[in-house]
């Protein structure tokens, strides 16, 4: 393994990636596997925290197995095959042994595939932040002075991405994005216990709030759009309150979310944006950290490609792979409308409680089982019944 102290670091590289989270760790295991000369810059050291509910699907789980290989039942904490769905205090629908859904600590998971990268050959740079970036010759400016220049550049910094900013002039907006609040707890000092992820649609304007069991801890949150929301804080603490019957006391953190905007060129001139920093989130199913490692991989699969010569664009080649996650979200965004919006989300809880579909084709959704078009298709024709009989009173 390779961790490199500054004055050691080279100052050009084939490809450097910027963040060493899932997607990033995903671009540089694929890139040094093939023996390109790669450099990850995180701004952090790890292991580090890492705000995140932390819940991974079977779809996050193929995604590992194709890019990391083997070792996947090291890299979550807790294991559950179900999940509950509430609206308020009134359980509207629930599943169980539908397979198996993970909870993970982001503290050892990041850490784990990052170590993955550097075992194969990829060097780190980490405590160390990105400050700007020069997209025409590709140069990363670092907070102590230092620039490494590269031929291809993968941002993978996170929804306040440098990388992405610098690509979009700084002409990037919180309005777009959620805002998630949330804190872990230990089990033991909760009224309850926590068995199985459980959603709540009630909690908070143009969201939702969760809880996740993961061993020992359980993590409490809620996130919604930004735009839409005054006060999380207090939308937390009424969440807290009205699940576990008495006042928050304890440490609360935040941070943003992407929710459905995704970037549609995904970069430009050799630049290449993936997992949060290219918006790259499920904001129906919250799904990112699959998201994450599989765009991480096709930047990095673009990237060969390009140096083989067998694609003379990369960025172009990059869209294309990327087609399939973004045309979900597009879907997801246009769905999230009906679930979210306080015209209809009656409209979707009643069709939530009366179907006993319904939480396994969400969980469908989760592993990549069924696509967001493939339910508009087969859905649609049952929800314009459902508001028929709503209008109609029947």
């Amino acid at each position: 393994m390779r961790t490199h102290h500054l004055h050691c670091v080279k100052n050009h590289y084939t490809a450097v990636v910027v963040g060493g989270g899932p997607a990033g760790s995903a671009a540089a295991h694929t890139l040094a596997k093939s023996g390109v000369e790669v450099c990850v810059v995180d701004r952090f050291r790890f292991p580090r925290q890492k705000l995140c509910g932390g819940l991974l699907t079977q779809r996050a789980k193929k995604n590992y197995a194709a890019i990391f290989g083997p070792g996947w039942e090291e890299m979550y904490d807790y294991r559950c095959n179900g999940a509950k769905f509430f609206d308020g205090e009134r359980l509207v629908n629930s599943i169980y042994n539908y397979g198996e859904l993970y909870l993970c600590d982001r503290y050892r998971f990041d850490a784990r595939l990052i170590d993955k990268a550097r075992q194969r050959g990829a060097e780190l740079v980490q405590g160390e932040r990105v400050t700007a970036v020069d997209l025409r010759h590709r140069v990363c400016k670092l907070q102590s002075g230092k620039e490494i220049t590269c031929r291809y550049l993968i941002g993978a910094d996170g929804v306040n991405s440098v990388v992405a900013n610098a690509i979009h002039n700084g002409k990037t907006s919180r309005n777009g994005k959620a805002f998630a609040l949330e804190a872990t707890l230990p089990a033991a000092a909760l009224s309850r216990k926590i068995a199985e992820p459980e959603i709540y649609f009630d909690s908070i304007e143009w969201g939702y709030g969760w809880i996740f069991p993961r061993n020992d801890v359980v993590v409490v949150g809620v996130g919604g759009l930004f735009s839409k929301n005054r006060d999380f804080r207090a939308s937390f603490n009424t969440f807290y309150r009205n699940r576990f019957g008495s006042e928050f006391a304890g440490v609360v953190k935040g941070h943003f979310v992407p929710f459905g905007e995704y970037s549609r060129g995904m970069g430009r001139d050799g630049v290449l944006l993936a997992g949060d920093a290219a918006g790259l989130v499920d904001p129906i199913t919250g799904e990112g950290i699959a998201y994450a490692m599989q765009s991480g991989w096709l930047a990095a699969q673009s990237v060969l490609e390009a140096l083989s010569g067998k694609s003379k664009y990369v960025n172009a080649e990059y869209r294309k792979r990327c087609a399939e996650i973004t045309g979900e979200l597009a879907y997801a965004a246009k769905i999230r409308n009906f679930l979210f919006s306080p015209a209809t989300r009656a409209l979707f809880i009643t069709a939530l409680a009366r179907s006993a579909s319904a939480p396994r084709r969400y969980m469908e959704l989760m592993s990549g089982e069924l696509t967001y078009r493939e339910l508009l298709k087969n859905s649609g024709r049952k929800l314009l019944r459902l508001a028929a009989d709503k209008i109609t009173g029947t």
